[in-house]
């Protein structure tokens, strides 16, 4: 198994996916959360699912010092509906199952291809709960550079995926000793956003990196 394969694993033993975020509120004062992922997944989940202390928090007021005041908040319970997304995989792709936690927080597909060692995630926040995308789509920027170290991002740009206006970015984070590269793709359906988010480390990105990035493609179920 390869690195980024045995990366994931000493993650999921270890708990630890990046380091304690310092967040701030307008009187001075500092907190420290802990950023925490789920299982063998644990460092790409917590890219785009913030931890219980962080939005805990956010509501009393806190703002992560490495990130914009302004960022979008996401209202409670956005993300936890019933969705008609899915994801129909290539050959080489295994389905994960996900937890009642995971799904509640938005998330709807995990799938990892060993061959390549990469995985995608897909999760989605209904589409009125945004009232400013462009912020919206910034503060999940903020969010791909913030976890593990190092980590730098690319701006947003406009795509479009089987009709649908859409926006992509890529990110690197160091995670442990492993540089890992994340293509984000954010699709606007008229009921939902869906993110599709694709990962492997980043030497091998560029190879399979259309391959990743037609996940995004191949979503399904949309404004059903």
């Amino acid at each position: 198994m390869r690195a980024f394969l045995l990366l994931t694993a000493s993650i999921a033993l270890s708990g630890c996916v990046s380091s304690s975020k310092p967040l701030k509120n307008a009187s001075g004062q500092v907190v420290e959360c802990k950023a925490s992922g789920f299982g063998w997944l644990g460092a790409p989940v917590a890219m785009i699912s913030q931890s219980d202390c962080i939005r805990d928090m956010k509501r009393k007021g806190f703002v992560p010092i490495d990130q914009d005041p302004n960022d979008a908040m996401i209202p409670k319970g956005a993300a936890n509906y019933q969705s008609n997304l899915s994801l129909p995989l290539p050959a080489g792709w295994e389905l994960k199952d996900l937890n009642a936690t995971q799904k509640a927080q938005g998330l709807r597909i995990m799938a990892l291809n060993s061959t390549i060692d990469g995985g995608v995630i897909v999760s989605s926040i209904k589409r009125d709960a945004i009232t400013d995308l462009t912020k919206y789509i910034e503060s999940r920027r903020a969010k791909a550079r913030s976890v593990g170290v190092d980590g730098d991002v690319t701006s947003a740009e406009p795509v479009t995926v089987n009709g649908r206006e859409a926006f992509r970015y890529f990110a690197r984070n160091t995670i442990g000793q492993t540089r890992i590269r994340y293509g984000y793709t954010h699709i606007v359906g008229k009921a939902e956003i869906a993110l599709v988010l694709v990962w492997t480390n980043d030497a091998g990105f560029d190879g399979v990196k259309s391959e990743l990035l037609e996940m995004s493609g191949r979503l399904q179920g949309f404004d059903q």
